[in-house]
């Protein structure tokens, strides 16, 4: 078991203030715990690379609250350096997620209940258009069927009282015309 060293006292110490466990800072950091113990225990050989130990060094800092560039000042024996600062600056960059992701927006949201909604009135939309056009189609075949039912109301046949009547009145107007004559 390593001893920690004096920066690792200090980290541990600024975590215990903030009352986070290992596990806290993890999820907070996104780095594992097994490098957390190491940069706590001064074991950097464990850790793939020395940006990576500087990085997550800052990430660490950060996370508890203090300020990772005096720290690496403070402690500059102790900490490894690297010949390329600035790939440890943008990963470290990287901001811990402390907050859950922002729900999407409300449109985002009620778009499917906008689509369901929008699709019972397509299907309500095409079934009044078939009804109409049921509808449509058998009153042209009533009307059309409603003159044949007209035309033999009115036939008469020769049987019937009106015939007679007809063919009274045209024998009395024929036979005035013969007496006038």
């Amino acid at each position: 078991m390593f001893v920690l060293t004096e920066l690792g006292k200090r980290l541990v110490e600024a975590r215990e203030e903030k009352g986070m466990s290992l596990d806290d800072l993890m999820a907070a950091t996104k780095i594992q715990k097994r490098y957390l113990l190491a940069i706590e225990q001064g074991n950097y050989d464990i850790i793939p690379g020395k940006f990576y130990v500087r990085a997550f060094i800052k990430q660490y800092a950060e996370a508890v609250g203090l300020n990772p560039e005096q720290l690496f000042e403070e402690f500059r024996k102790d900490v490894p350096s690297t010949y390329n600062d600035e790939v440890s600056d943008k990963l470290s960059n990287i901001k811990p997620q402390r907050e859950l992701p922002k729900p999407a927006s409300k449109v985002l949201e009620l778009l499917p209940t906008i689509l369901i909604i929008g699709g019972i009135i397509v299907v309500i939309a095409i079934i009044y258009v078939i009804v109409q056009a049921v509808n449509h189609d058998s009153g042209q075949k009533n009307n059309q069927a409603a003159p044949q039912q007209s035309e033999s109301k009115y036939e008469v046949s020769e049987d019937s009282s009106l015939a007679k009547d007809q063919k009274k009145k045209e024998k009395a107007s024929s036979d005035d015309k013969k007496k006038i004559i």
